[in-house]
């Protein structure tokens, strides 16, 4: 079985506006929190604004595109046990 912080998917991305360049992107499980974790999250006022939780179907559109391609492969190779390879 999967551990947190085990790989699940590894994304290659060419460089689709000429700025950033080719790029090859990690994704890992990382794993359940518990309500005491939940409970200790602390947001750093210059970094981030909020925090919530969301089913799939309402983070998608809220991670943009290249995310939306790259979330359902990384959950597909959780079920999976496995180590997906996808290029965008």
């Amino acid at each position: 079985m999967i551990n947190k912080l085990d790989l699940v998917c590894v994304a290659y991305h060419p460089d689709d506006d000429g700025i950033k360049g080719d790029r090859v992107v990690f994704v890992f499980d990382g794993g359940l929190l518990s309500k005491s974790q939940i409970a200790s999250i602390s947001l750093g006022e210059d970094e981030l604004s909020e925090c919530r939780f969301v089913t799939l179907a309402e983070a998608l559109p809220l991670l943009g595109a290249m995310f939306e391609k790259r979330i359902p492969v990384a959950l597909q190779a959780r079920k999976q046990n496995r180590i997906l390879y996808l290029e965008i």
